[in-house]
């Protein structure tokens, strides 16, 4: 699965790979290039492309978009789930 995401996602000229899940986003940016150290260096290059464009989608709706808050009061608890760096 890590190898056809991989395939997939180099296909697309982006800026960014953002995700909603943190542990995803973990695993691409911090074990894909683990996983595929001892392969292929054009893989490997790949891998390592690809986990610098990875962002959490708070930190793109920060860094990327500028959103600063969310208009209104929210009367509901929210929890979050941050991704590790």
């Amino acid at each position: 699965m890590a190898l056809r995401n991989i395939e997939i996602y180099s296909q697309f000229d982006t800026d960014a790979l953002v995700f909603v899940c943190p542990s995803c986003a973990v695993a691409f940016k911090e074990e894909y290039p683990k996983l595929f150290a001892k392969d292929d260096p054009k893989l490997l290059q790949k891998v390592i492309k690809l986990a610098h464009k990875v962002k959490d989608i708070n930190q793109f709706l920060i860094e990327d978009i500028g959103l600063v808050s969310i208009p209104g009061a929210r009367p509901e608890k929210i929890t979050y789930h941050a991704l590790v760096d």
